[in-house]
């Protein structure tokens, strides 16, 4: 994130507006802090230690190297995210716009170990550009404890809630979410 951000206050010649979502915005937050051209920050839902087990990491590390990346896909929409089987169904019927399953098969388990140390308040300690942190309210608890302790240290923050949405607002309500975004960065 730090090259990306880098590159486009070099491109553009000025300071870099971020909007980070999950596993994005915990890495945003520890990228902030070493790239000075980012200018405002809006972060949904950063995951920390508390979002994920041992157990429950090498469980998608056991799918994933077993060939079934639609299970551990399963797995962390249903344990991690919260959604019901309903949910992940009509997730099923959507038409994909990408191979989904060769993103996961790469991710979920080495995102999962990393978050087993991620240090996510210590990160958002360094944070000083405006920051808006969205978090929904039917979100996961691990969603409302990190928002909650991140927003805490971030001296120029506020958190705006999500009515009626969880984790994946971006995908159910993007116009609120873009509203939300542009509020601060608009």
């Amino acid at each position: 994130m730090a090259a990306v951000v880098e590159a486009l206050a070099e491109a553009t010649d000025g300071p870099v507006d971020v909007f980070a979502h999950s596993y994005g915005a915990t890495c945003s937050l520890g990228a902030t802090r070493h790239v000075p051209p980012v200018r405002r920050l809006v972060v949904y839902e950063p995951p920390g230690p508390q979002t994920v087990t041992p157990e429950f990491v090498d469980r998608l590390t056991s799918w994933v190297e077993e060939g079934r990346a639609g299970r551990a896909m399963v797995g962390f929409l249903m344990e991690t995210i919260g959604l019901s089987e309903s949910e992940v169904d009509a997730l099923r019927a959507m038409p994909p716009a990408f191979d989904i399953l060769a993103v996961l098969s790469e991710t979920l388990p080495r995102e999962g170990r990393a978050l087993l140390g991620a240090d996510v308040v210590g990160s958002a300690r360094s944070v000083t550009c405006p920051t808006r942190f969205l978090l929904g309210e039917c979100s996961p608890t691990w969603a409302a404890d990190v928002t909650g302790e991140v927003a805490a240290v971030v001296s120029a923050g506020d958190v705006v809630p999500l009515p009626g949405l969880g984790h994946e607002a971006i995908d159910r309500a993007p116009d609120l979410v873009v509203d939300l975004v542009d509020g601060l960065l608009g």
